[in-house]
């Protein structure tokens, strides 16, 4: 009687290779080459792994492991047995691995602010000068999220950022953009717009400082 254990020629290559292995390796191997699990799991953004579209858990990994030892007699640790299925997972093309873009939402308020700024301010306009202006405790604290919310309220205002020379020196400066899309507002955001909520720090008030 033959031996049900006994591996066809086609395979014995496949099985000793993920049989050598241990660890995390064996894993990926067998995530990789294994017929019942190639091309099965998947990972998102946030590193959770998924088989099949249903999310591996430490039962889900458990039967995992049961199975490999049983065909390969490979015994990697749970936490090792994840990592391989995830560095194999990454490989697939049906993985997520990173966000998707979001829209960022620009307040009314800012708008506002942003809007004044451009009316009332000579010279070159940059993202640097509007932040120092119109937000400068937070610009402080964090310049690089307070430029990147100026800079889409120039962009929700029709404003594309071109590169010039200055003195010798690129730098970029925001231009009207003739052709920017019209990304409108809300009802309520449009009264906002037009009659802001007088603040402390809005930017109602700007006085020009030509550079």
């Amino acid at each position: 009687m033959p031996d049900p254990r006994r591996i066809p020629a086609k395979d014995a290559e496949r099985h000793l290779m993920i049989a050598s292995a241990s660890g995390a390796h064996a894993a990926f191997l067998a995530a990789q080459h294994d017929p019942s699990l190639k091309g099965a799991f998947t990972i998102s953004h946030r590193q959770k792994l998924f088989h099949n579209g249903e999310q591996v858990d430490t039962t889900m990994l458990a039967q995992f492991l049961v199975y490999l030892t049983g065909k390969y007699g490979i015994r990697p640790k749970l936490s090792e047995l994840e990592a391989g299925f995830k560095a194999s997972a990454a490989q697939n093309p049906r993985s997520v691995i990173r966000k998707k873009k979001r829209t960022g939402h620009v307040s009314p308020r800012l708008l506002h602010q942003v809007d004044s700024f451009i009316r009332l301010t000579r010279g070159d306009i940059t993202t640097q000068r509007a932040a120092k202006k119109i937000m400068p405790d937070e610009y402080k604290e964090n310049p690089r999220s307070v430029e990147m919310r100026i800079a889409q309220a120039f962009k929700t205002l029709g404003y594309k950022k071109t590169r010039c020379m200055v003195n010798c020196i690129r730098r970029y400066r925001w231009r009207p953009d003739p052709d920017a899309p019209k990304t409108g507002l809300s009802e309520i955001e449009k009264d906002e717009f037009e009659n802001p909520t007088t603040t402390s720090d809005d930017y109602s008030n700007v006085k020009t400082q030509p550079q």
